[in-house]
């Protein structure tokens, strides 16, 4: 292909992402149901797409020295955030001074629902991160992404600062979480959401979760993914939030060593059994704990 071809394609890329994202923002609105937060968030990241991840990530400065090329090379769109941290001398202590936002997908265009479906995937994870989404405690920066956290030390050479994730939680009750609303989202913009891949079960669970029958409990889990604050599911859920959170990022860990091993979609879901009556068994002692929370709490 001459190069007068692909900056066509490029060109036309673009063209077709804006259109959909104008699309998109009222039922981002709708369903975060704040349109303020919606708008910064988006005007905030950098999208990319492309058929080839690895060559975006390693011509970006940014994005090369954050995230190994070959991390990226087998998924369908990530989002990337990457703080620049400095040390304030007069205040001796680290601070998040700007953020580079980046949502990569791995298309030259959004010609299929598969593709529009990780967009809509990797701007719910933007839109539930973007508020307060770095946090630092003396050496330790926490990314908080909706219900994620990722804990990373920061260690400084005289002005070089290297940042290590040290310990990661809700990674998969957030993965679940962002598969429904992908899910809803797409369903209400008409987009084929019969979409199987590893995070099948995982989703469930975040269904299950919302279905518990608790007045208001979905606006509670939404605003807790956004301001990143448990205190109302402590309240409504007890032990039972982490009994969930648990479970989720076992299952995710499982199912993502699954997929390593499974490179056709019905192979992977067979292999899935297991892990199904692996979750049902699980699921019964956390509905105990949750009914004996709010026993107690009357």
């Amino acid at each position: 292909m001459e190069a007068k071809d692909i900056r066509d394609l490029e060109r036309e890329g673009r063209k077709e992402l804006r259109k959909f994202i104008k699309t998109l923002i009222p039922h981002l609105n709708n369903y975060f149901g704040d349109e303020q937060l919606v708008k910064e968030a988006i005007s905030s990241v950098n999208i990319i797409l492309s058929p080839d991840l690895p060559e975006v990530v390693r011509d970006d400065e940014i994005l090369s020295s954050s995230i190994d090329p070959d991390e990226v090379k087998d998924e369908n769109g990530i989002y990337a955030s990457i703080p620049h941290v400095i040390f304030d001398v007069k205040e001796r202590i680290y601070k998040v001074d700007s953020v580079d936002r980046y949502i990569l997908i791995n298309a030259n265009g959004l010609y299929y629902d598969e593709t529009k479906s990780a967009l809509i995937h990797e701007l719910c994870h933007l839109i539930k991160s973007y508020k307060n989404e770095f946090v630092i405690k003396k050496d330790i920066i926490i990314q908080n992404a909706g219900f994620a956290r990722i804990a990373s030390q920061i260690t400084r050479s005289d002005d070089r600062f290297e940042i290590n994730i040290i310990h990661k939680t809700g990674i998969g009750l957030e993965e679940g979480f962002n598969i429904c609303a992908e899910n809803d989202i797409a369903a209400q913009m008409g987009l084929n959401t019969d979409l199987l891949n590893e995070y099948v079960i995982i989703s469930e669970i975040a269904r299950c979760m919302m279905d518990i029958n608790i007045d208001g409990i979905k606006d509670k889990y939404l605003s807790s993914q956004i301001t990143h604050d448990n205190k109302a599911l402590d309240s409504e859920l007890g032990v039972g939030f982490y009994m969930f959170t648990e479970l989720a990022d076992n299952v995710y860990d499982k199912s993502i060593d699954l997929a390593r091993k499974h490179h056709n979609t019905q192979s992977l879901l067979s292999s899935f059994e297991d892990l199904y009556n692996y979750v049902k068994n699980n699921m019964h002692p956390i509905f105990e704990a949750i009914r004996a929370h709010r026993r107690e709490r009357k």
